[in-house]
């Protein structure tokens, strides 16, 4: 629905987009954030969105590879392998979409209780992105190599040890220097009660 987001929630995510410098796109009349991300790897740039609600933003981070959805087998398993691996992660979920074949990773943030800061809004979109560099040789393998779900090994990530995001090391770098008492530390005025 238009216009059906909290326009302090999105100005609190604008000036945290400006303090980590994120360069990005901001569609007003769905509240979404737009931006790519460069990552190491062969997926190379993933599309995010990040969409505002009420006292929530969700975050999206889209592969330029998706499956062919007029091979049944193929998104079958690829779903298969999406649900094995969902089984092992702890924040967020893979998704399939089977009207387009995109894939996505989708993480939700709470920011009714808990500030918004760049370390949260840093997470949100680190998370999805160590999710692809983790699990894309995987679902390559299924999509192009035909390789079938079960024979996939799937192991729980366990952190941050695949290469880092391109471009975000610095802006990993800031989010983790940000003082917690900060006095720029943004929670949008309609949630404070």
């Amino acid at each position: 629905m238009a216009n059906d987001y909290s326009q302090d929630l999105a100005n609190s995510l604008k000036i945290k987009f400006a303090e980590l410098g994120i360069h990005h796109t901001f569609d007003h009349e769905h509240g979404a954030f737009y931006f790519n991300l460069r990552i190491e790897g062969k997926v190379k740039t993933l599309s995010c969105a990040i969409l505002v609600r009420h006292t929530e933003y969700i975050t999206y981070m889209t592969s330029p590879i998706a499956a062919d959805i007029s091979d049944v087998s193929s998104m079958n398993q690829l779903s298969e392998l999406l649900h094995r691996i969902n089984r092992t992660v702890s924040r967020g979920c893979f998704e399939l979409d089977f009207d387009d074949g995109d894939i996505r990773y989708k993480i939700y943030t709470d920011c009714s209780e808990t500030p918004l800061t760049k370390i949260t809004l840093t997470k949100a979109i680190l998370i999805p992105s160590f999710m692809f560099l983790t699990y894309s040789d995987a679902i390559n393998r299924v999509i192009f190599n035909h390789v079938k779900a079960k024979d996939i090994t799937v192991q729980r990530p366990d952190s941050f040890t695949v290469p880092m995001v391109e471009g975000f090391k610095e802006i990993l770098r800031r989010a983790l220097s940000e003082d917690e008492d900060d006095t720029n530390t943004h929670k949008p005025t309609n949630m404070m009660s």
